[in-house]
């Protein structure tokens, strides 16, 4: 196996100098350049991320029920990109494990076996199959069957201030209370045993009285995120058992399970907040975070401030998007992956994402700097949303939709930039060639400055990313290019170099 191997020497307690090193499992997936791509199939390798453990996830916001990004602000923001790899992963995940092994707790008309209430007299609501509250109430479970099933998901109907408290526990770590509470507006607090996850406020979606909410919590992650065990990956493989579940304030809930995944639901989420959040005006996902703060990713661009746009985002998002259509068949999903399309006309100037090298090769810029950048793997994700769009389009019955005019001209406008975009790309690749890797971008012709060298993640991302598109060209020739370039780039990670001189 070749891996990379990187790090840096920091001081000790002992004042001399450590080697902190880590390394890389990222590898090439040779599968992708054999198998065609599936607009609707699993996504790359995504089925094996786990978006939500990163570092940079504060955690999994309990009011959409998607990641909460730190990348560029400590305190936490939505970032579309990651949030769309989120959807992705479990999209991809869903396929594979068709098994949830869901266990069923109350369903509103009735309690099974492993759980039964305390606390206020039982209130079934009939028109809505679901537990009524206006006291405290308790669930209480037990039996073998609980026993390990991490996954909570319950629907609630929103009257006045609800709390859901979720107790857990292992024999090693004892006690864990975790709530999801509308009093609470941070993302995450902690306090000793305690993990407060709120969902009160927001400024796109603020939580309104009478209506439901899906939720759906992978309790494992949300202890990750809010307790500072000593080690994180060997305190979750433990046996750990969901005791009781506790209902505060006014509202409703129904349909409360446990499972070991719930990916198609945790999907859903992450569509639904597509949806909540696109700008309707300009098409795309606004990033609230200030971008290139002191420099330190691009020293030679301008700082962009809060409200930018990046195209790997919205081409993300139309996957995602055009998966949940295919899935429910909800014209909702479409439009807005339709909409998103907008940006890919304009320049970063204008609000969007197009760049042009040399006066001649259209770009979709990942990030909007000034210079422009051409960040390479970003781009190359672009395609396929825009791939997913088209085909998507293509395909559409015209019994199944009356406005398939215009459907098929966008459809046409989607081909015509994946078309665009893929001359580019076969035209620029070998700008990105080192001889022995290749490079994140091109700030070294834009911005003056020395070439950023793609590290071993972004390297084998290239070459897997390039082996799909191979699959999808049209022009057979751009796939051959497509491919020796890929392969040259494969054998780089198995110790090849370019001849010198």
């Amino acid at each position: 196996m070749i891996f990379q191997i990187y790090g840096s020497r920091n001081s000790s307690s002992t004042s001399s100098k450590v080697f902190n090193w880590s390394h890389s499992y990222s590898k090439i997936f040779p599968h992708l350049r054999s198998t065609s791509y599936d607009p609707y199939g699993a996504y790359l390798q995504f089925s094996s991320f786990d978006v939500e453990n990163r570092p940079r996830v504060k955690c999994v916001s309990a009011q959409y029920g998607v990641p909460v990004s730190t990348q560029w602000d400590k305190a936490g923001y939505y970032y579309a990109t990651q949030i769309c790899q989120y959807a992705l992963s479990h999209w991809s995940k869903a396929l594979i494990n068709t098994e949830e092994n869901i266990l069923l707790l109350e369903n509103g008309n009735q309690t099974f076996s492993e759980a039964y209430w305390t606390g206020n007299v039982i209130n079934r609501v009939t028109n809505d199959k679901c537990v009524h509250f206006d006291q405290p109430m308790t669930l209480h479970l037990s039996g073998a069957k609980v026993m390990g099933l991490l996954v909570i998901s319950f629907d609630l109907l929103v009257r006045d201030r609800p709390t859901i408290i979720v107790e857990v526990s292992n024999p090693d770590k004892g006690k864990y209370t975790l709530r999801y509470t509308s009093e609470a507006a941070d993302f995450l607090t902690r306090s000793a045993r305690s993990i407060t996850f709120g969902f009160g406020q927001n400024d796109r979606q603020p939580i309104v009285e009478g209506t439901w909410k899906s939720f759906t919590r992978n309790l494992a992650n949300d202890l990750m995120k809010g307790v500072p065990f000593d080690h994180h990956s060997k305190a979750l493989k433990q046996v750990w058992t969901v005791e009781s579940i506790a209902v505060m304030g006014v509202g409703c809930i129904t349909n409360i399970s446990l499972a070991k995944s719930r990916h198609q639901r945790m999907f859903f989420h992450a569509a639904d907040w597509l949806l909540a959040a696109q700008d309707q005006k300009s098409g795309g996902w606004p990033v609230n975070a200030r971008f290139n703060l002191k420099k330190s990713k691009y020293p030679f661009a301008k700082e962009i401030p809060p409200g930018w746009l990046s195209a790997m985002g919205s081409s993300h998002a139309m996957s995602v998007l055009i998966r949940a259509y295919h899935k429910s068949s909800e014209d909702k999903y479409l439009k807005a992956a339709i909409k998103a399309l907008q940006p890919f006309s304009l320049s970063s100037k204008e609000g969007g994402f197009k760049a042009v090298f040399m006066n001649t090769y259209v770009w979709y810029e990942e990030y909007p700097t000034s210079p422009d950048s051409f960040v390479l793997n970003g781009f190359m994700y672009s395609l396929l949303g825009l791939y997913d769009l088209w085909k998507t389009l293509e395909h559409l019955d015209d019994e199944k939709n009356e406005h398939r005019k215009m459907l098929g001209s966008t459809g046409q406008k989607a081909k015509w930039l994946f078309g665009n975009g893929t001359r580019s790309l076969v035209a620029m690749l070998p700008f990105y060639d080192t001889g022995s890797g290749s490079t994140y971008d091109l700030r070294h012709f834009t911005m003056g400055g020395p070439p950023k060298l793609a590290r071993w993640d972004y390297h084998s991302t290239h070459v897997n990313l390039m082996f799909v598109l191979s699959t999808v060209v049209e022009n057979e020739a751009d796939k051959e290019t497509i491919l020796e370039i890929a392969g040259r780039w494969q054998r780089y990670m198995i110790g090849q170099r370019a001849d010198h001189n």
